[in-house]
This record gives C-alpha cells, sequence and structure tokens, in this order.
C-alpha cells in the first residue's frame, strides 16, 4: 500500500524533517514540498532519530516484508509489508515513530 500524501507529511514531520520551498515560475509560486519516499532519504533522514539497529527484508509473492530492530525497543521488530521496499520500509518506521509518539 502506497503511503498518502498526508501520511508522508506526518511522517516526515515526525522524523524531524522540514518540507523545502520550492518557487515555481517567475518565482511567484511558492510549494513546500517533503523528500521523496526512497530508501536513500528514509536511512538518511529517518535513521538517526529511530535509532535502527538493524533492517532485514524479505521478499514474496505477497510482496516486500520489512522488519525493524532499534536500539531503544530491544527484541521487539516493527514490520511493514507493501508492493516495494520503500514503502515497506516507510511503514516500518512509521510504526517505529507511532510507537515513539
Amino acid at each position: 500500500m502506497k503511503p498518502t500524501d498526508e501520511q508522508i507529511k506526518e511522517f516526515w514531520k515526525g522524523y524531524g524533517v522540514k518540507p523545502e520551498k520550492r518557487r515555481g515560475y517567475f518565482n511567484y509560486d511558492i510549494a513546500f514540498v517533503y523528500p521523496p519516499i526512497d530508501l536513500n532519504n528514509l536511512f538518511r533522514s529517518a535513521r538517526a532519530k529511530a535509532k535502527i539497529d538493524s533492517v532485514h527484508f524479505s521478499w514474496g509473492d505477497g510482496g516486500v516484508l520489512c522488519w525493524v530492530y532499534t536500539k531503544r525497543i530491544i527484541g521487539k521488530p516493527f514490520f511493514g509489508k507493501a508492493d516495494t521496499e520503500e514503502d515497506a520500509l516507510f511503514w516500518a518506521l512509521d510504526k517505529v515513530r507511532r510507537h515513539d509518539g
């Protein structure tokens, strides 16, 4: 399942990431854009705050399963399942964020 724009916004806010200011044509339109959900951004932006100990992926017919172990909650994995590695990691890290919230 793909995260919605609102879920992405809450996710990045929860990890302390601020949106970037983007200017449109002729510098008139201003938009605030959060980073896209990809493996680089997830590891770079959420890794330190989530205190990730290890990340594991498993691929199968039902999609991708990701589980994340953190240094704060020893022995309890946080799972995410989706069609892509990025989305599965997003959902696992979102569970970490909500657990800490």
